[in-house]
């Protein structure tokens, strides 16, 4: 190291010298001389240090050196862990781009939905206009149950505006979680954009430091840089003085600084900047082995340097493989999830328009029901008032009947004794024909006028009280008692003045009146027997029944009565052979109203 400081100093009288600046030269003279005595006192130190204490500073520096590689393993792990952010924030970055386009499909799809909404609006406005035409409202009333009227196809649109209004709203909603999204995602690339400047601050300091534990530890296999041998210091004494010279002088054949790395002058190898290489030359033999030791470290380290590099670029590799996968089986979780929603939803709405459906028929259903029923209770309505209208004809052909009954017998009655027409068989059939003319006459009995129609209210006037009168009646004639005479046959005789002499009906005129009466009841009974039949059928049936027996069909009612006349003509013959044979030729009403008149006086 002396040796060193002397030539530097000489080399430096010589630069001063040429300058030819002598105060100038002196005091550097002076300043290069006390450095070189407190460096000479520090070198003197080094030598007194024992070799105890030289190995525990060795481990020492060892430990020291162990810290630092800790450090940087430390380090190391810290740049993969960013590493690992970094690719993560790529794939968030990219993304973040597929959110993008996703964005902006969301963006065109509201724009449609809104080109959409206002063709509704104005297909609504359109159809709203149809429906309130003043032609349209009659038809509507006519045919609201209809399913394609203005009124429901207006119904329609509005419930379709409705759905899309709510998917407006819906696709509003995910514009504003995606936009609060991509907010986020901005912070965090500005968070990760300085994450990684820092680490690109740390990986530029991390080389520095390596190169200058490299340059470190190569000085411990070097002893050059003492600057002195066993030579030097078997010359030099305590003080640092050279025996063989004897004071401070310096040796002039020392050769000037070389730097053993670059081969340039003025520094040595441990001070320079330029990569370490390998040596060609060395001092010694010793010094060679170390170096050849050293270089063989440095290049194991190396190699292991490389081995890491490509481990974690293996690993990186690794987790963006990784990273990507489970960005598919995401992509792929999210696809299957829309997917069973959208399945759902149709399923939904498949079920919505089957109950739907099904509502609309049980209401159909229930219309048609209640339209039957009530077409059923017009129709019992009107059978019961046809019924009514029937049994009361039938009750005025009844009376019709018996009245024609009762009046042919007082004819019969009125005409006289006749001469009898024995038939056959006449006898067997009095005893059974005596009930029946003994029932004819005793309702006869009745039919005679003892009371006036009654007359109706008497007119109302307006301010006055009610005339309360009582019921015209014509009283009954009272039968005079009979005159008790003498003699019977004056009576008698006198009796037949008045009025004939009754006589006893002959069987065949009791029998011909009795079968006329008889047959136009069972005629009756038989219309009346037909027609209850004929009432619970169908329409169709009672066409077909017109078909067969040849009977124009002009509705369910009056084909009922069609059907039983003609069956009835069928059965009983037509019915006015039947009031021919009935009414006999000399009879008149005048001589039944003689005969009630006399019987009344």
């Amino acid at each position: 190291m002396s040796a060193r400081l002397d030539k530097r100093m000489e080399e430096k009288n010589d630069a001063m010298k040429k300058t030819g600046d002598e105060v100038t030269v002196s005091e550097e003279m002076e300043k290069i001389r006390k450095e070189n005595d407190r460096l000479g006192r520090l070198l003197l130190k080094e030598d007194v240090v024992n070799e105890g204490s030289k190995v525990a500073t060795l481990h020492k520096e060892i430990m020291e050196l162990k810290q630092q590689v800790i450090v940087k393993k430390v380090a190391e792990d810290d740049i993969f862990s960013m590493k690992q952010e970094i690719d993560q924030l790529r794939s968030s970055a990219l993304a973040k781009g597929n959110f993008e386009s996703k964005l902006d499909g969301l963006c065109t799809e509201v724009s449609r939905l809104k080109i959409q909404g206002m063709k509704d609006r104005e297909e609504v406005e359109a159809w709203k206009g149809e429906a309130l035409r003043p032609g349209k409202q009659e038809w509507q009333r006519r045919n609201r149950h209809s399913r394609w009227t203005a009124t429901w196809i207006f119904a329609a649109i509005i419930r379709e505006v409705d759905k899309w209004k709510q998917e407006y709203v819906k696709m509003k909603e995910m514009h504003r979680a995606a936009s609060r999204e991509t907010e986020v995602l901005k912070g965090k690339q500005v968070v990760a954009e300085g994450e990684v400047i820092k680490l690109k601050e740390q990986l530029s300091k991390v080389p520095a430091e390596e190169s200058d534990t490299q340059r470190f530890m190569s000085g411990y296999g070097d002893h050059r840089d003492r600057g002195y041998d066993n030579r030097e210091r078997r010359d030099r004494g305590r003080d640092g003085q050279d025996y063989r010279e004897g004071g401070y002088e310096r040796e002039s054949r020392r050769c000037p600084i070389r730097c053993f790395n670059c081969d340039e002058l003025g520094h040595y190898a441990n001070q320079c900047t330029q990569p370490r290489r390998q040596r060609v030359s060395r001092p010694s033999s010793s010094t060679d082995s170390r170096g050849d030791r050293s270089q063989g470290k440095r290049s194991t380290s190396g190699e292991l340097l490389e081995s890491k590099v490509a481990e974690i670029s293996k690993s990186v590799a690794a987790v963006c493989q990784y990273v990507e996968i489970e960005q598919q089986k995401k992509a792929m979780k999210e696809r299957r999830k829309m997917e069973k929603k959208e399945a759902e939803e149709r399923a939904e709405a498949e079920h919505a328009e089957a109950e739907l459906k099904r509502k609309k028929k049980e209401e159909k259903l229930r219309r048609d029901a209640e339209k039957f029923e009530e077409v059923n209770k017009h129709l019992d309505i009107k059978v019961a008032l046809r019924v009514g209208e029937l049994r009361e004809d039938v009750q005025e052909d009844v009376r019709f009947e018996i009245r024609e009954t009762s009046n042919e017998l007082c004819r019969t009655v009125a005409r006289g004794k006749q001469k009898a027409i024995p038939l056959p068989g006449s006898d067997q059939e009095s005893g059974a024909s005596g009930s029946d003319t003994e029932e004819i006459s005793e309702r006869t009995r009745k039919l005679c006028i003892s009371q006036k129609h009654k007359r109706g209210p008497g007119p109302v006037f307006e301010g006055s009280p009610p005339m309360k009168q009582p019921p015209r009646r014509t009283p009954r004639k009272v039968t005079k008692p009979a005159k008790l005479t003498e003699r019977l046959t004056r009576a008698k005789a006198k009796r037949q003045e008045n009025m004939p002499t009754p006589k006893k009906t002959p069987p065949s005129i009791r029998k011909k009146a009795d079968v006329a009466g008889l047959g136009a009841v069972k005629r009756l009974r038989f219309k009346k027997k037909i027609m209850n039949d004929l009432k619970g059928l169908d329409a169709l049936v009672l066409q077909n029944i017109c078909r067969d027996e040849d009977i124009t069909y002009n509705g369910k009612f009056e084909s009922i009565f069609d059907i039983a006349v003609h069956r009835a003509q069928l059965a009983f013959g037509p019915e006015s052979d039947e009031a021919a044979s009935a009414e006999p030729d000399d009879v008149s009403t005048d001589v039944v109203e003689e005969t009630t008149q006399s019987t009344e006086g």
